[in-house]
């Protein structure tokens, strides 16, 4: 079994404080399918940036989150790599504290063995 590591900008619309103000996004990829209900909760879309092949094992893709979406609690196998292009939001890894994410942060998501997949 090939587990990949994952490589995902993300563009994050939600408001942390009152004080924050909602801008409109200046995308930098095209905005994609929205996401499955079963993987994210709200208007999240995902779009693939390059193709996986035989050389390069690491998936790359963005995803944009409208204000109030958010993606389910998963694990990725190989890790993943959070490149953050806009906005704030929040990021948590599972037993750990919340943490705001703001454009330019850069987040490593580490290896999680998830026995039921």
């Amino acid at each position: 079994m090939l587990l990949l590591p994952s490589v995902l900008f993300f563009s994050c619309s939600e408001q942390v404080s009152d004080q924050s103000q909602t801008a409109e996004v200046q995308a930098i990829f095209p905005q994609g399918q929205q996401g499955s209900a079963e993987l994210f909760t709200g208007a999240a879309y995902n779009y693939g940036l390059l193709p996986s092949d035989s050389i390069y094992t690491t998936l790359v893709g963005n995803v944009y989150f409208e204000p109030g979406a958010r993606s389910n609690w998963h694990t990725h196998p190989a890790g993943q790599i959070l490149i953050i292009t806009d906005g704030v939001g929040y990021h948590q890894i599972e037993g750990q504290p919340k943490e705001v994410i703001r454009k330019g942060d850069v987040v490593k998501c580490p290896p999680v063995r998830d026995p039921e997949r």
